[in-house]
């Protein structure tokens, strides 16, 4: 799970980051936003993997 969490940082961090800047217009806040952006994302990529075995196994 953390590797794909990582493989979508690699692919789309630049993105992410612009984004959360023009947000908050200080890089301080944009990294704070950019750093929960991705922790908020490993819990749906989480979330998402749990479902699909719960199916998966029903």
């Amino acid at each position: 799970m953390e590797e794909k969490v990582e493989e979508l940082i690699d692919i789309y961090k630049q993105q992410i980051y612009s984004l959360c800047y023009k947000l908050a217009k200080t890089k301080e806040d944009a990294e704070d936003i950019f750093q929960e952006t991705w922790i908020n994302g490993e819990s749906w990529i989480c979330k998402s993997e749990l479902e699909r075995a719960i199916k998966d196994a029903l």
